[in-house]
């Protein structure tokens, strides 16, 4: 029984190491899709090219439609590797890794090693994920913010008291994710918790102070982006975004 299990153990670490492959082809191949891919491509360039970390531009004008996250990480391997398509591909395919990592550790916590590596090589071979991280649509980036995200909330949400590591680490990457897409990625990053905190009458967890400073954490972490912001449009009402002046970069993020 031992051996069948080990046998079982290394097909399935055979099977992922097999998809990762699969999912590392794409960095060395031009970007698929000539529509949003280079167009994000294109902003990082900007950025490259000038220096300028703070203003999103596009052929000269503002743009105005996602955060700054993928682009910071997008300069900073265009600096690293040059201004190319590996260089634009690797950090989406980064993420993805990431994400299909944690999932593996937190369905190994809740359940144990087989169902994790089951767990990770259904995210690792999901056709939308496996294409987002080629072509690096936003779910590349968030699959790897978002898991890390409820594995550290999962375990700050086992202990009694506040523990530091599991707050700073969850907090971090909840304030990515929100930088990549957006806070409406909280109600991701939340759901599984708050239907566990119904189902098991624990409603005093909505308002327990843990996880206020928790929140609190998170958009504080969250500073980088809404000074980023702030500074391209707020400051600059007389900005045309899309045809509109008089555009707030911190209430598009939290409203728009």
């Amino acid at each position: 029984m031992k051996e069948h299990n080990n046998f079982n153990l290394l097909q399935l670490q055979l099977l992922i190491g097999l998809v990762v492959l699969v999912n590392a082809i794409g960095l060395y191949f031009p970007i698929l899709r000539n529509d949003d891919p280079v167009l994000y491509a294109n902003i990082a360039k900007n950025m490259v090219m000038t220096h300028d970390w703070i203003n999103l531009m596009l052929n000269q004008t503002n743009w105005l439609d996602k955060p700054h996250f993928p682009f910071w990480v997008t300069v900073i391997s265009f600096k690293i590797f040059g201004i190319n398509s590996f260089a634009y591909i690797f950090p989406g395919f980064l993420f993805n890794l990431l994400g299909s990592y944690y999932t593996y550790r937190l369905a190994k916590h809740i359940y144990n090693q087989d169902i994790g590596l089951i767990a990770a090589l259904i995210s690792l071979s999901s056709f939308h994920l496996l294409l987002s991280s080629i072509d690096v649509r936003a779910e590349a980036y968030l699959i790897g913010e978002i898991m890390p995200a409820c594995y550290y909330w999962y375990l700050y949400n086992a202990e009694a008291k506040i523990n530091l590591r599991y707050l700073i680490l969850g907090a971090v990457f909840t304030a990515l994710a929100m930088m990549t897409k957006g806070p409406f990625v909280l109600i991701t990053i939340m759901s599984g918790l708050s239907v566990s905190w119904v189902y098991t009458q624990q409603l005093i967890n909505f308002i327990r102070l843990k996880w206020l400073f928790a929140l609190i954490l998170s958009l504080i972490f969250i500073t980088p982006e809404l000074l980023s912001l702030y500074l391209q449009f707020d400051t600059q009402p007389h900005k045309i975004v899309f045809g509109h002046t008089h555009i707030s970069g911190i209430k598009w993020f939290f409203l728009g």
